[in-house]
Protein backbone atom coordinates (compact mmCIF):
# COMPACT_ATOMS: atom_id res chain seq x y z
CA UNK A 1 0.00 0.00 0.00
CA UNK A 2 2.79 2.38 0.89
CA UNK A 3 4.43 2.15 -2.52
CA UNK A 4 1.12 2.71 -4.31
CA UNK A 5 -0.08 5.64 -2.20
CA UNK A 6 -0.78 8.57 -4.53
CA UNK A 7 0.28 11.39 -2.21
CA UNK A 8 2.83 12.09 0.51
CA UNK A 9 -0.01 12.74 2.97
CA UNK A 10 -1.44 9.31 2.31
CA UNK A 11 2.00 7.74 2.69
CA UNK A 12 2.45 9.55 5.99
CA UNK A 13 -0.95 8.32 7.21
CA UNK A 14 -0.10 4.75 6.22
CA UNK A 15 3.25 4.94 8.02
CA UNK A 16 1.55 6.12 11.20
CA UNK A 17 -1.05 3.34 10.90
CA UNK A 18 1.72 0.75 10.58
CA UNK A 19 3.50 2.18 13.61
CA UNK A 20 0.36 2.35 15.75
CA UNK A 21 -0.83 -1.10 14.71
CA UNK A 22 2.54 -2.71 15.34
CA UNK A 23 2.91 -0.95 18.69
CA UNK A 24 -0.56 -2.11 19.69
CA UNK A 25 0.25 -5.70 18.69
CA UNK A 26 3.50 -5.63 20.66
CA UNK A 27 1.63 -4.44 23.75
CA UNK A 28 -0.91 -7.26 23.26
CA UNK A 29 1.92 -9.79 23.12
CA UNK A 30 3.32 -8.28 26.29
CA UNK A 31 -0.01 -8.45 28.13
CA UNK A 32 -0.51 -12.06 27.01
CA UNK A 33 3.01 -12.93 28.17
CA UNK A 34 2.53 -11.33 31.60
CA UNK A 35 -0.71 -13.27 32.14
CA UNK A 36 0.88 -16.56 31.10
CA UNK A 37 3.96 -15.98 33.28
CA UNK A 38 1.75 -15.37 36.34
CA UNK A 39 -0.09 -18.64 35.71
CA UNK A 40 3.23 -20.44 35.15
CA UNK A 41 4.62 -19.10 38.45
CA UNK A 42 1.55 -20.44 40.23
CA UNK A 43 1.90 -23.81 38.51
CA UNK A 44 5.61 -24.04 39.39
CA UNK A 45 4.80 -23.19 43.01
CA UNK A 46 2.15 -25.96 43.08
CA UNK A 47 4.73 -28.31 41.62
CA UNK A 48 7.20 -27.27 44.32
CA UNK A 49 4.61 -28.19 46.97
CA UNK A 50 3.71 -31.47 45.27
CA UNK A 51 4.86 -34.55 47.09
CA UNK A 52 7.35 -36.73 45.30
CA UNK A 53 5.85 -39.48 43.20
CA UNK A 54 7.32 -42.93 43.31
CA UNK A 55 6.66 -43.66 39.66
CA UNK A 56 9.42 -46.23 39.64
CA UNK A 57 7.23 -48.78 41.40
CA UNK A 58 4.61 -48.51 38.67
CA UNK A 59 6.86 -49.04 35.71
CA UNK A 60 7.93 -52.40 34.42
CA UNK A 61 11.28 -51.63 32.88
CA UNK A 62 13.24 -54.42 31.24
CA UNK A 63 16.39 -55.40 33.05
CA UNK A 64 18.48 -55.03 29.89
CA UNK A 65 19.20 -51.35 30.41
CA UNK A 66 17.72 -47.89 30.46
CA UNK A 67 14.27 -47.47 28.98
CA UNK A 68 12.50 -44.43 27.68
CA UNK A 69 8.77 -44.08 27.95
CA UNK A 70 6.47 -41.98 25.85
CA UNK A 71 3.94 -40.00 27.82
CA UNK A 72 1.08 -41.48 25.83
CA UNK A 73 2.19 -45.05 26.56
CA UNK A 74 2.76 -44.26 30.19
CA UNK A 75 -0.70 -42.76 30.68
CA UNK A 76 -2.60 -45.20 28.45
CA UNK A 77 -1.07 -48.39 29.84
CA UNK A 78 -3.70 -49.58 32.31
CA UNK A 79 -1.49 -52.49 33.38
CA UNK A 80 1.41 -50.42 34.70
CA UNK A 81 -0.43 -49.85 37.99
CA UNK A 82 -0.23 -46.06 37.77
CA UNK A 83 -3.19 -44.80 39.78
CA UNK A 84 -5.45 -42.03 38.47
CA UNK A 85 -4.17 -39.31 40.81
CA UNK A 86 -0.57 -40.05 39.79
CA UNK A 87 -1.58 -39.98 36.13
CA UNK A 88 -3.13 -36.54 36.63
CA UNK A 89 -0.02 -35.21 38.38
CA UNK A 90 2.35 -36.59 35.71
CA UNK A 91 0.20 -35.16 32.93
CA UNK A 92 0.01 -31.74 34.63
CA UNK A 93 3.81 -31.70 34.97
CA UNK A 94 4.18 -32.47 31.29
CA UNK A 95 1.58 -29.83 30.34
CA UNK A 96 3.42 -27.19 32.37
CA UNK A 97 6.67 -27.84 30.52
CA UNK A 98 4.85 -27.83 27.18
CA UNK A 99 3.13 -24.52 27.98
CA UNK A 100 6.42 -22.90 28.93
CA UNK A 101 8.02 -24.10 25.70
CA UNK A 102 5.05 -22.84 23.69
CA UNK A 103 5.29 -19.43 25.37
CA UNK A 104 8.99 -19.21 24.50
CA UNK A 105 8.19 -19.95 20.86
CA UNK A 106 5.29 -17.46 20.87
CA UNK A 107 7.50 -14.66 22.14
CA UNK A 108 10.31 -15.44 19.69
CA UNK A 109 7.91 -15.67 16.75
CA UNK A 110 6.33 -12.32 17.57
CA UNK A 111 9.67 -10.55 17.97
CA UNK A 112 10.77 -11.92 14.61
CA UNK A 113 7.46 -10.90 13.01
CA UNK A 114 7.75 -7.33 14.33
CA UNK A 115 11.32 -7.16 13.02
CA UNK A 116 10.29 -8.35 9.55
CA UNK A 117 7.35 -5.95 9.36
CA UNK A 118 9.54 -2.99 10.30
CA UNK A 119 12.23 -4.09 7.88
CA UNK A 120 9.72 -4.22 5.02
CA UNK A 121 8.29 -0.84 6.05
CA UNK A 122 11.70 0.78 6.22
CA UNK A 123 12.73 -0.72 2.90
CA UNK A 124 9.92 1.26 1.28
CA UNK A 125 10.55 4.49 3.20
CA UNK A 126 13.10 7.25 3.25
CA UNK A 127 15.74 6.90 6.00
CA UNK A 128 14.28 9.78 8.03
CA UNK A 129 10.94 7.89 8.21
CA UNK A 130 12.28 4.54 9.33
CA UNK A 131 10.53 2.94 12.31
CA UNK A 132 13.12 0.33 13.28
CA UNK A 133 14.49 2.32 16.21
CA UNK A 134 11.04 3.26 17.48
CA UNK A 135 9.82 -0.34 17.39
CA UNK A 136 13.11 -1.75 18.71
CA UNK A 137 12.92 0.65 21.67
CA UNK A 138 9.36 -0.49 22.36
CA UNK A 139 10.23 -4.20 22.10
CA UNK A 140 13.26 -4.05 24.41
CA UNK A 141 11.16 -2.38 27.12
CA UNK A 142 8.59 -5.17 27.17
CA UNK A 143 8.57 -7.83 29.90
CA UNK A 144 8.71 -10.62 27.33
CA UNK A 145 12.02 -9.28 26.07
CA UNK A 146 13.86 -8.17 29.20
CA UNK A 147 12.37 -10.62 31.68
CA UNK A 148 14.44 -13.62 32.71
CA UNK A 149 11.50 -15.37 34.36
CA UNK A 150 10.57 -17.56 31.42
CA UNK A 151 13.89 -19.38 30.97
CA UNK A 152 14.29 -19.61 34.75
CA UNK A 153 10.76 -20.95 35.25
CA UNK A 154 11.33 -23.54 32.56
CA UNK A 155 14.59 -24.69 34.14
CA UNK A 156 13.11 -24.77 37.64
CA UNK A 157 10.02 -26.63 36.43
CA UNK A 158 12.16 -29.20 34.63
CA UNK A 159 14.35 -29.72 37.69
CA UNK A 160 11.30 -30.06 39.94
CA UNK A 161 9.68 -32.58 37.60
CA UNK A 162 12.84 -34.69 37.61
CA UNK A 163 13.17 -34.40 41.39
CA UNK A 164 9.49 -35.20 42.05
CA UNK A 165 9.56 -38.27 39.80
CA UNK A 166 12.98 -39.47 40.92
CA UNK A 167 14.36 -38.87 37.42
CA UNK A 168 12.70 -42.05 36.18
CA UNK A 169 10.62 -40.14 33.64
CA UNK A 170 13.49 -38.07 32.29
CA UNK A 171 12.94 -39.44 28.79
CA UNK A 172 9.25 -38.57 28.94
CA UNK A 173 9.82 -34.97 29.92
CA UNK A 174 12.80 -34.42 27.63
CA UNK A 175 11.05 -35.56 24.43
CA UNK A 176 11.12 -32.06 22.93
CA UNK A 177 13.98 -29.92 24.13
CA UNK A 178 13.82 -27.13 21.56
CA UNK A 179 14.95 -23.82 22.95
CA UNK A 180 17.31 -25.08 25.65
CA UNK A 181 20.30 -23.86 23.68
CA UNK A 182 18.83 -20.37 23.99
CA UNK A 183 18.41 -20.76 27.75
CA UNK A 184 21.92 -22.00 28.38
CA UNK A 185 23.45 -19.19 26.29
CA UNK A 186 21.41 -16.55 28.14
CA UNK A 187 22.22 -17.96 31.56
CA UNK A 188 25.95 -17.72 30.78
CA UNK A 189 25.66 -14.05 29.77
Amino acid sequence: KLQNAPSDDEKSTLREQVSKSLSKDILHVSAFYVGKIEKARDAVEKLRLQESINVDKYLKAPEEGPTTFSLEKLLEDEENGLDQSTRVVVESMYNLLEELQALRKYVATNVIAATKIVKKHDKNSAANLWKKHEIADLVVEQPFYKDVDLPQLYSVAKELVHAKTGGVLKGVFDESEEGDEYDSKNEKN
